[in-house]
């Protein structure tokens, strides 16, 4: 599968159409995040956002947001014209270097185990969600080379 990032370059001051914070991450949610066409065929892989903030006095809080919204996203500091380069080459290094896209994790109790009583009681991620079976699905989005994650 491809790769799919947006990068968002801004002062981070919206001047002109929505202009509240929490409404422009819940439009931003509404257009990037994971879709499943109406044919009912495959959901299309999240949209990574990098957000660049230019300036001293840019919306870092909301710009950070942004770029949380999906897996993967990332957010750079922009100070001067001499750090673009730098911010870029940062990002599309992290692009260029993914080695797994949507991963995840499932955790299950083997049947014989099972039959002892033995249960999941809880998982302890943000994005975890409990199967019908009682398995436990965590989604961990894409990895980068050398790049590890905790799940408890």
């Amino acid at each position: 599968n491809e790769v799919r990032s947006v990068f968002v370059l801004t002062d981070g001051r919206a001047n002109r159409g929505v202009r509240d914070g929490n409404e422009i991450i819940n439009l931003t949610k509404g257009c990037l995040c994971e879709w499943a066409p109406p044919s009912g065929g495959e959901a299309s892989p999240p949209i990574s956002i990098s957000a660049f903030g230019y300036g001293s006095d840019h919306d870092a809080k909301l710009l950070g947001n942004i770029s949380q919204i999906t897996e993967a996203g990332s957010y750079y500091f922009v100070e001067t014209d001499s750090d673009v380069a730098s911010a870029f080459g940062d990002c599309i290094g992290g692009i260029l270097s993914v080695v797994a896209q949507n991963a995840a994790l499932t955790v299950s109790i083997p049947p014989e185990a099972a039959v002892l009583g033995v249960e999941i009681v809880e998982v302890y991620n943000d994005r975890a969600s409990v199967n019908p079976d009682g398995s436990y699905t965590v989604s961990l989005g894409d990895f980068y080379a050398e790049e590890s994650r905790d799940v408890l």
